[in-house]
């Protein structure tokens, strides 16, 4: 049986295949009503659907690699397995029990994996199918602070070192970029600026060096680069 991992690259919605799941993404508070998200699981297939849910660690690396460690502590998670009949829907509740004293943001991936009923072979099943969501549990008030520190050009992409000595994560796809080159501006945020990234994702008090495909003519060495968060 075949694992198709279907993960939000930190910006880019999930396709449609046999089942679908919402939100990808979702920030929750240490403590309180907001501590609590109900994930949606749609069985659009016309076989019954067997899915695990379960939590992660997630870590970047200096690489900027994921790195999945389990978690069987911080989320009470309800029900951790499920059989959701041909067109029908479950609610799964997902709450963060864990330290609710936090002084920076934490991530984590809710992981939802198909699993073979016991009466199915693993060639009926053919393909499975694992989402892996993104959630954040942030501090009231936590900010990520943005500052680039240097600036460099490849043969395809900007290689843009970018620090956030701040205590919460941030998603550049919720940001704007502002280029400036001589009296040239140029805003790129959005579609544009999703398509323009090669990743999104910064972890607190942290620093990524993050792919960016510039406009056509703006260079590197001559265009200052401004990053400010969308107004809400």
């Amino acid at each position: 049986m075949r694992i198709v991992l279907l993960t939000l690259l930190l910006w880019i919605a999930a396709p449609v295949y046999a089942f679908q799941v919402q939100p990808m993404v979702a920030e929750l508070a240490p403590m309180g009503k907001q501590a609590q998200r109900n994930m949606r699981i749609v069985n659009i297939e016309d076989t019954p659907l067997t899915v695990e849910v379960s939590a992660k660690n997630l870590v970047i690396n200096s690489q900027g690699e994921e790195q999945l460690t389990n978690n069987d502590s911080d989320f009470l998670i309800l029900p951790m397995t499920a059989v959701i009949p041909p067109g029908q829907a479950q609610t799964i509740v997902v709450r963060y029990i864990g330290e609710p004293a936090l002084v920076a943001s934490k991530a984590y991936r809710i992981v939802i994996d198909q699993v073979a009923l016991p009466n199915q072979t693993q060639s009926s099943v053919g393909m499975a199918l694992s989402f892996r969501t993104l959630f954040n549990v942030a501090p009231e008030n936590a900010k990520a602070n943005l500052a680039i520190t240097d600036i460099r050009s490849d043969e395809k992409a900007w290689q843009v070192n970018i620090s956030n000595s701040g205590n919460k994560y941030i998603r550049l796809i919720k940001t704007k970029w502002i280029l400036q080159q001589g009296e040239e501006q140029r805003i790129v945020q959005g579609p544009a600026l999703s398509a323009a990234l090669q990743t999104s994702f910064i972890p607190p008090n942290s620093a990524r060096v993050i792919g960016f495909t510039p406009p056509p003519g703006f260079k590197a060495e001559t265009t200052k680069v401004r990053i400010e968060p969308l107004s809400h």
